[in-house]
C-alpha cells in the first residue's frame, strides 16, 4: 500500500493507493495519550468494544510500547483539543499509524503488509523528518490498533515541505510562461508558506506562523466563552458565504433579542479582526515577495476563506495579461487545473490538492484505476 499524508493543524488529510484503487480519508487532528484500561471502558460505553475489528475516523487508537493514544474523533471524546504550540512532528507518528490502520481496514489488508509513505511537513520541521522516519521504522512492525496487533514493513518513504505538491502542480500544468517569476502561496491553519520560482526553479522561500488560527484567536480575545475549534468552523463557513446561520450554534444567549445582539457583536468583531489579520498577512507578503512578481498560485484552507482579500491584494501587485483578457494571472488549485474529485466533504476538496499532488508528482506509483467512496465523518475547518 502507498500512502500520502498532510499533517494539517486543523485536519489530517490522507490518500491511500492499493492495487490501482484510491481511497481518501480526512480526520480531526487531535491526539491524546490514555491508558488501555480507561480506553477499554470508555469504548464499551460507546457500544464499540476494544476488540472490535474495525478502524474508522470516528474510532481509532494506536498502541506503541505499552502506551496508547486516541486519535481524531475518539481523542475529542477523551477531551483532546487543538494545540498549536507543540510541533506537528511531535504527534505525527500516531496520526500516521492511525491513518494506515483505517486504510488497512478499508482495503481489507489484514494486519501484515508493506507500506510506502509520503508525508508533508511544515518547512521549519522538515529537518526532523529523519526522526519521524526512525519512529516509523521502529513502531510499524509491532503496534496495536482496533484491528489488532499490526506488523507493517516500511519499504519506502519521502518527506516534503507543505506546498511542495502545489508547486509541482503549477510547474507541470502552467507552462505557458516558463520564464515568469512566480509565487506559490499556501495559507493553512497554522502556517503561511511562499515559494518564488524563476525559470521553473525555486529561487526563494519563506514561511511564518500567521495561519488562520491567528484570526480565530484574536476573535476569542475580543469575545468570551467561545470554543476555539468550533469558532474556527463557524468563522470559515460564515466568511465564505456571509451566512449568519453558520454563527448561530456559537451563540450563548438564548433569549431572541439578546441572541441577536450577541450575533451583531460577533460579526462586528469578525470584520474588525479580519482587517487586522489580513493586514498582517499583507505586511508579511510585502516583506518577502519580489517587486517583479508576475504570477501567483494560491492554495490552502485559509486561502479559500480569504479568497476575496488575497485576490484584491495580488491584483494590485501583478501585471495584467493580454492573453487573459486584461486580467492578472492569479490561479487557484481548484480552478483550471482539473484535479480529480475525491470523496471528501465539499469544504475539504481544494484542501486535498497539496497531498494529492504529492502523490501525483513526487512519488513513484501505478496510476489509480478508480476511486472508492470515503466514509469519513469530520468537521470541516479552515487550514
Amino acid at each position: 500500500m502507498s500512502v500520502v499524508i498532510d499533517l494539517g493543524a486543523s485536519l489530517t488529510k490522507i490518500i491511500g493507493i492499493c492495487d490501482g484503487v484510491m481511497i481518501s480519508v480526512v480526520m480531526s487532528p487531535e491526539v491524546i495519550e490514555i491508558d488501555r484500561l480507561t480506553l477499554d471502558g470508555q469504548l464499551n460505553s460507546y457500544g464499540k468494544g476494544a476488540k472490535s475489528p474495525r478502524a474508522t475516523v470516528e474510532y481509532c487508537f494506536v498502541g506503541v510500547k505499552d502506551r496508547y493514544y486516541a486519535v481524531g474523533d475518539l481523542a475529542q471524546r477523551f477531551g483532546a483539543f487543538q494545540r498549536f504550540k507543540p510541533l506537528k512532528i511531535d504527534a505525527a507518528v500516531y496520526k500516521i499509524l492511525a491513518g494506515i490502520s483505517i486504510l488497512a481496514h478499508r482495503f481489507e489488508l489484514g494486519q501484515k503488509y508493506n507500506l510506502s509513505i509520503g508525508c508533508l511537513l511544515p518547512p521549519g520541521e522538515l529537518a526532523d523528518c529523519r526522526l519521524l522516519e526512525q519512529q516509523l521504522i521502529s513502531f510499524l512492525p509491532h503496534f496495536d490498533s482496533p484491528l489488532g496487533m499490526m506488523n507493517v514493513k516500511l519499504v519506502g518513504s519521502c518527506f516534503h515541505p507543505e506546498g511542495a505538491g502545489i508547486l509541482e502542480l503549477y510547474q507541470n500544468r502552467q507552462s505557458a510562461n516558463p520564464q515568469s517569476k512566480v509565487g506559490v502561496f499556501m495559507a493553512g491553519h497554522r502556517n503561511l508558506t511562499c515559494y518564488i520560482t524563476k525559470n521553473g526553479v525555486v529561487s526563494d522561500f519563506a514561511s511564518c506562523d500567521l495561519g488562520f488560527n491567528n484570526w480565530v484567536k484574536e476573535v476569542v480575545k475580543r469575545t468570551s466563552g467561545y470554543k476555539l475549534e468550533d469558532l474556527s468552523v463557524a468563522i470559515a463557513k460564515y466568511w465564505l458565504k456571509e451566512d449568519k446561520a453558520a454563527l448561530q450554534p456559537m451563540l450563548r444567549q438564548k433569549e431572541e433579542q439578546a441572541a441577536e445582539e450577541e450575533l451583531t457583536r460577533l460579526i462586528q468583531v469578525l470584520e474588525s479582526t479580519n482587517e487586522i489579520y489580513c493586514q498582517a498577512i499583507f505586511n508579511w507578503l510585502d516583506e518577502y515577495l519580489p517587486s517583479d512578481l508576475e504570477e501567483v498560485m494560491i492554495s490552502g484552507g485559509a486561502a479559500d476563506v480569504l479568497r476575496d482579500e488575497l485576490v484584491y491584494y495580488f491584483d494590485r501587485r501583478l501585471p495584467s495579461r493580454e492573453q487573459l483578457d486584461g486580467k492578472t494571472p492569479i490561479y487557484y488549485s481548484d480552478t483550471g487545473f482539473n484535479l480529480p474529485k475525491l470523496d471528501v466533504p465539499a469544504g475539504c476538496q481544494s484542501r486535498m490538492a497539496d497531498v494529492y499532488c504529492l502523490w501525483e508528482y513526487l512519488m513513484p506509483k501505478p496510476q489509480p484505476k478508480s476511486v472508492i467512496k470515503s466514509q469519513s465523518k469530520i468537521t470541516t475547518k479552515a487550514g
